[in-house]
């Protein structure tokens, strides 16, 4: 399993789609980008695949939080049960080292603390460290669930699944949000949901990003990656206003 970790965290942390432009010149951005592309959606950099459809979840669109689109998430509904899914995929180091069980913990724990922060009512009901298998890996993980009585979009009592995995030097975070009423039904969908997303596994377990990007390549992406992650510690990813934004 360590030799499966090593080799998926060897293709994540080098793709071959950075070029040298996009790291040089000034960093104009200041916002988010949102678009609705036809067909699956890959991000640039690890190959991760946002489907249009999952399940019963429906991608209403796509969300780049840096100019490069390394720093992204796809949001999902399921209009029937009121339900919205996103996921967030976005680089963990600066310098591509390997995160740890311990930087997993402690960025869970800021993740937790931006739900309270934006939704101060929240109540924290359940909070456990797990594991699950994603693209035929069992990722390490935290799962946590929000409680509150009201939510704007809502108007009643409703539930809020956070759910975060470390891949190589990458983050997947996954957030869930539906009506109390519908926990039970919703909660087997998520586990689907969460266990559906795929990115290209490496050939060998001997490719490393030397023998996969040119030195230019590398080096632009070496410095853009720090770049993101720098920005990525500033604006973290946040849901939607509402389940019907589109």
């Amino acid at each position: 399993m360590r030799a499966l970790s090593v080799a998926v965290a060897t293709i994540l942390s080098a793709a071959c789609t950075s070029s040298p432009e996009s790291a040089s010149g000034p960093d104009p951005w200041s916002g988010v980008r949102e678009f609705a592309p036809t067909g699956p959606y890959a991000h640039r950099l690890t190959g991760l695949v946002l489907p249009e459809q999952v399940g019963q979840f429906e991608r209403t669109h796509v969300s780049h939080y840096d100019p490069e689109g390394f720093n992204i998430s796809g949001h999902y509904r399921i209009a029937e049960h009121r339900t919205i899914a996103t996921i967030y995929h976005y680089p963990g180091t600066a310098n591509g080292s390997l995160l740890t069980l311990e930087q997993l913990a402690e960025h869970f724990e800021s993740a937790k603390r931006d739900v309270y922060l934006h939704r101060p009512g929240a109540q924290s009901v359940h909070d456990v460290m797990l594991s699950l298998v994603i693209n035929g890996m069992e990722l390490p993980g935290h799962h946590a669930v929000f409680q509150f009585e009201e939510l704007p979009w809502f108007e009643e009592p409703a539930e809020s699944h956070v759910w975060l995995f470390m891949v190589g030097n990458w983050y997947l975070k996954f957030r869930f949000t539906h009506p109390t009423e519908k926990s039970a039904l919703v909660f087997v969908s998520e586990q689907g949901f969460i266990a559906s997303f795929k990115w290209p596994i490496p050939e060998s377990r001997n490719q490393t990003p030397s023998n996969l990007l040119q030195r230019p390549q590398r080096a632009a992406f070496q410095s853009v990656r720090g770049r993101v992650w720098r920005r990525a510690q500033v604006l973290r990813p946040l849901p939607v206003s509402g389940p019907w934004h589109s």
